[in-house]
């Protein structure tokens, strides 16, 4: 999202082998951590970027410097709405050249690190999109968890998408080993089962909350996706079937994309 980071280095040499720079991902006391905040593999790094010096120099030529006479050059309200500028400048697209032409890169990112993260920063353009959504930016729904489920292996950010963490997984799969029956606790672990690829599980851990819960459309649509990416196009068709006409343009343009991406036109009802 727009929670950027400023990194630089005293005059860092490199690059170091791939070898070396992989090695806070074979540590087990680290992975888990770089896995919850959807840096599942070295090549995710990689798609954080968005421009190097010489780039962020070009973009504030013209712009006064923050100093300590001018501190109201960043302004003390708190940004609902960001400048488009933002949002133009990260697109993943552009920053993805930015990464394959900056001198930065070719001088300290591994060189057979580099392909697989150029193609990586696909998956991160329907990050970005879900990320900017509550500051002006147009509302994600079940195209863009698709999108990731099949562009990517990442877990932590379908969590994100669907409204879960890596802790708020953990604790519902205590509840369940404690015994819980909740609906909340099969939603949870049924956003779980998505971010596994294991959709026919979703299907039926969805299934179980959508009686319990104060969303029950909601799981509907969730299901009729699991069921979708399951290969089973005839079962997401009859819960088209049952579901009702949808409230907002969000819910219609999930049910509309389900139709035309799953084939479900047949299946639903006149």
């Amino acid at each position: 999202g727009y929670e950027w980071i400023l990194l630089g280095t005293r005059d860092a040499t490199g690059p170091v082998t791939e070898a070396r720079f992989s090695n806070q991902w074979r540590d087990p006391r680290v992975l888990p951590t770089l896995k919850a905040i959807g840096v599942d593999t070295p090549d995710r790094l990689g798609t954080l970027f968005i421009a190097d010096g010489s780039d962020l120099a070009n973009a504030t030529r013209d712009v006064a410097l923050l100093d300590d006479d001018h501190p109201r050059r960043v302004s003390p309200r708190f940004a609902y709405v960001i400048d488009p500028f933002y949002g133009r400048f990260m697109a993943a697209a552009d920053a993805r050249k930015r990464f394959e032409a900056s001198a930065l890169v070719r001088r300290l990112w591994p060189e057979g690190l580099r392909d697989r993260t150029l193609a990586s920063f696909e998956s991160e353009g329907v990050l970005n999109r879900f990320a900017i959504a509550g500051f002006g930016g147009a509302e994600t729904g079940l195209p863009e968890v698709a999108a990731l489920l099949s562009g990517s292996s990442l877990r932590a950010p379908i969590c994100w998408m669907l409204r879960s963490s890596a802790v708020e997984q953990e604790i519902a799969k205590r509840a369940a080993a404690r015994g819980l029956k909740d609906p909340l606790v099969d939603e949870l672990l049924g956003v779980e089962a998505m971010a596994d690829r294991d959709y026919r599980s979703a299907e039926v851990l969805f299934a179980r909350a959508q009686a319990g819960s104060p969303e029950p459309e909601r799981l509907l649509r969730l299901r009729a996706l699991a069921l979708c990416l399951a290969g089973n196009a005839e079962g997401a068709g009859k819960l088209a079937v049952e579901a009702r006409e949808p409230k907002g343009a969000r819910d219609r343009l999930d049910w509309e994309w389900l139709t035309e991406t799953c084939g479900l036109a047949s299946h639903r009802a006149p």
